[in-house]
């Protein structure tokens, strides 16, 4: 039976069990990794053999696996890597890093998720960090020298990602409690576990980063055995790898992961304005400086203004967003967008502010905030433009002063702006102005950067009417125990299925766009699922493309 499931932020019901599903688990209470080159191993109370369950064995100033000739053995069948653990991300030169993670974005883009300075900032600041149950244990993949070197000791780093042992499912978003319901029936631990990604980040990108792109699958193809050698040899449940790339889901699938589909809502600017008319005038709006329609250029790739944008919706649609927007300019607040000089000059006031509006936004909705205000601030230092702010202000008679009453935090990219967090001054509540910070500001700052695509978050369905069109995320799952491997597989099979076809639907019904736009981006979307060559997904691929060609000729 399929257990039906419901989320509230991350908690997790199971009508199966009638009751709240076990979130923490048995809350294991795992060893820090140590300082001074003491050796720290963590074992598994579900394995009965000890001999092969360390996390890692730390010596001096290096840490490598326990058994580092074997692990090299088992990645490449050659001596060409050697695989390391570390138990902090500033273990490894920032320098090294952000050389590979660009690289692993092909060189041409670049993701702030996995930049150094980001995944430093979430440590530094003790929001990922053992005492909450996040304990790095970050994998390094490093090439030996030459067959005519004299010395073989590691030097280039060819391949790494991002890896903690994590005792509960929080901060994911990729939502597994169930499966842990499930282990405890069948007498098993879940936890802990081994989760790669980027902590508190539902945002798709690189997790098996590779240097030399010739090289790309089969050094992909040497983390994921690396995955596997570190769950097998520590006696964890099982590795789960979180908003991965599509690409890297069709390798692990091919190494025996279990790929698991989700759906996200996704702005893209990839197409030219289908039809530049309305019917309606076009009209200034108070604070919205890119509201004014210009004629489109003859060549022009992806919306250039909002009144674009809003040409190709629906006209009920397009009147429902002018009406947000109006509402909003109606209240009198001042809209400012803060990215690189002038956001620093905002010093860490800002972030205290926009930390207690978060904290307290999150508090009311019964969620978790888990970012510490350490690392706001750090943000804001360290990746000020990489960073973009959208704050509300109102103005006070009293103090002839503005002062912030909602914020909007976002991450920019070469290719995207990803929205992340939102907040609200306690006790106020302004209509519609969530929407206009979090996705018509992201959409302004879009499009007067040329980028084409704009994710805003996990979850909400609310974002679709507004032009963020259902996209296919991918996490990949190898779990240790045969049975529950077994049990997760038969049900990722069917969910699967109905993830895709639920894409479709909800494109097909509920998209703002014209029809033959709405058309247009789901082609897109089946093409990007079916260039993956994700096996699991090909049979449900082809009964949306046979929909797809029924719409088309209904259309002409």
């Amino acid at each position: 039976r399929v257990t039906c499931t419901r989320h509230q932020g991350d908690m997790h019901h199971s009508r199966q069990l009638g009751k709240w599903g076990p979130t923490h688990g048995s809350r294991l209470s795992l060893p820090r990794l140590q300082k001074n080159g003491a050796q720290v191993s963590v074992h598994s109370p579900r394995r009965r053999s000890s001999s092969n369950n360390n996390i890692s064995s730390i010596s001096g100033e290096s840490e490598t696996l326990t058994e580092t000739e074997q692990l090299s053995t088992a990645i490449s069948q050659s001596p060409a890597f050697v695989a390391q653990v570390l138990s902090s991300i500033r273990k490894v030169d920032a320098k090294e890093w952000d050389t590979l993670a660009a690289a692993a974005c092909g060189g041409t883009t670049t993701n702030p998720f996995i930049s150094h300075a980001f995944l430093a900032a979430l440590e530094d600041s003790g929001s990922a960090c053992a005492a909450e149950g996040w304990t790095p244990c970050h994998i390094l993949l490093r090439g030996r020298g030459t067959p005519d070197s004299e010395d073989d000791a590691p030097h280039v780093l060819v391949g790494a990602c991002t890896l903690y042992i994590k005792d509960h499912s929080f901060g994911e978003y990729v939502y597994d409690q169930s499966w842990a319901s499930l282990a405890e029936m069948l007498g098993q631990k879940y936890y802990p576990k081994l989760q790669c990604c980027v902590p508190f980040s539902p945002v798709t990108g690189p997790r098996l980063l590779v240097g030399d792109q010739a090289q790309r699958v089969q050094v992909q193809r040497a983390l994921g055995v690396a995955l596997i050698k570190v769950a097998e040899q520590t006696g964890v449940s099982g590795v789960h790898i979180s908003f991965l790339t599509a690409e890297e889901a069709a390798v692990l699938e091919d190494l025996g992961f279990l790929t698991r589909a989700g759906i996200q809502y996704h702005f893209e600017n990839t197409m030219g304005p289908a039809d530049t008319t309305t019917d309606q005038p076009t009209e200034q709006l108070a604070g919205q400086p890119n509201s004014v329609a210009q004629p489109p250029e003859e060549d022009a790739v992806g919306f250039r203004t909002f009144e674009h944008f809003l040409a190709a919706l629906k006209q009920s649609k397009r009147k429902a967003i002018r009406q947000e927007r109006k509402t909003v300019a109606a209240l009198g607040l001042r809209i400012r967008r803060l990215t690189g000089d002038e956001l620093r000059q905002e010093g860490d006031a800002i972030w205290h502010s926009f930390h207690a509006m978060h904290t307290d936004t999150v508090d009311r909705m019964w969620g978790t905030a888990y970012l510490k205000p350490e690392f706001f601030t750090q943000l804001g230092r360290t990746m000020a433009d990489q960073v973009l702010l959208v704050i509300a202000e109102e103005y006070s008679p009293e103090t002839g002063q503005w002062t912030m009453v909602a914020g909007s935090l976002n991450l920019m990219g070469s290719d995207c702006i990803w929205g992340r967090n939102w907040g609200c001054a306690p006790g106020r509540h302004f209509r519609f102005l969530h929407f206009e910070l979090c996705y018509y500001q992201a959409l302004e700052e879009a499009f007067e950067r040329g980028l084409p695509r704009v994710e805003a978050g996990a979850q909400g369905e609310h974002k679709l009417q507004r032009g963020y069109l259902p996209n296919l995320i991918y996490s990949a799952h190898h779990l240790c125990d045969p049975m529950l491997k077994h049990a997760v597989s038969s049900f990722l099979v069917r969910e699967k299925a109905k993830v895709v076809l639920t894409l479709q639907a909800i494109t097909m019904e509920s998209s703002p766009f014209k029809k033959e736009r709405t058309l247009d981006a789901l082609e897109e979307r089946v093409a990007a699922m079916r260039s993956a060559n994700i096996d699991s997904l090909s049979s449900t691929l082809d009964s949306v493309e046979d929909y797809m060609l029924a719409q088309e000729a209904d259309f002409k």
